[in-house]
């Protein structure tokens, strides 16, 4: 009696629709049928829910592998951005917890972990750049760069600190010469100042003394100064 219906038809027909759902992709068809079945006899939702659940399932199913199949074929010409890209969106279509939701997922962490290596060998390789040209603030922050991308590279770690003391060592350097021309100007209050800015950030013991040695000796001098400025 229920097939003489309008509503048992629509249903019918849904069956069908739903029954080549796997094969022919027809979702669209079976859930028109299946909707208009449920408008006409709304004693149907609880019978019919079930299989269209089972649709959408389906449909997000097939919407993220064919979102995979174009991952996959991006990563295969090493187009990696694009690749991840489309992993996420297939990892969005598909059903959270899913055996394909959890595959896709974990080719989109592998991506995600060239690509992190990609970047971080290119930022070393900028530093090395920098470096061979004397530009050690510029190479420090790319070590620093890759390091962070890539923990790994443990190396990099020591390289990082070897270019803070040869900056530290050279601003050193730097404040005993400008230090000894001020002497030369008998600038000894400001010789005073550069040179305890010297021993501030200089690493060696030893010139650490010898700096020290100075600064001792420039107090009668800064008071002759003093005496002349007056």
């Amino acid at each position: 009696a229920s097939l003489v219906s309008r509503a048992g038809q629509m249903r019918a027909l849904g069956d069908v629709a739903f029954a080549l759902a796997m094969t022919s992709k027809n979702y669209d068809e079976a859930r028109r049928c299946y909707e208009e079945a449920i408008a006409l006899d709304e004693s149907l939702r609880v019978v019919l829910q079930e299989n269209l659940n089972s649709l959408d399932k389906f449909e997000c199913t097939q919407c993220a592998s064919k979102l995979e199949e174009q991952a996959d074929l991006a990563l295969a010409n090493r187009r990696f951005k694009e690749a991840t890209e489309q992993y996420k969106n297939a990892m969005n279509s598909a059903i959270v917890g899913s055996g394909i939701y959890v595959r896709v997922k974990d080719k989109d962490a592998r991506i995600s972990r060239i690509l992190e290596l990609e970047a971080a060998t290119s930022f070393a390789e900028r530093g090395e750049h920098f470096l061979q040209n004397g530009s050690l603030q510029s190479a420090q922050e790319s070590y620093r760069q890759a390091y962070k991308l890539n923990p790994k590279f443990s190396h990099l770690h020591e390289i990082i600190l070897a270019i803070e003391k040869k900056i530290q060592i050279d601003a050193a350097s730097q404040k005993e010469v400008e230090a000894e021309n001020a002497m030369k100007s008998q600038k000894f209050r400001l010789a005073n100042s550069l040179y305890r800015e010297a021993i501030q950030l200089q690493l060696i013991p030893e010139r650490k003394d010898e700096l020290q040695a100075i600064l001792d000796r420039l107090g009668p001098l800064m008071q002759g100064e003093d005496a002349i400025t007056r």
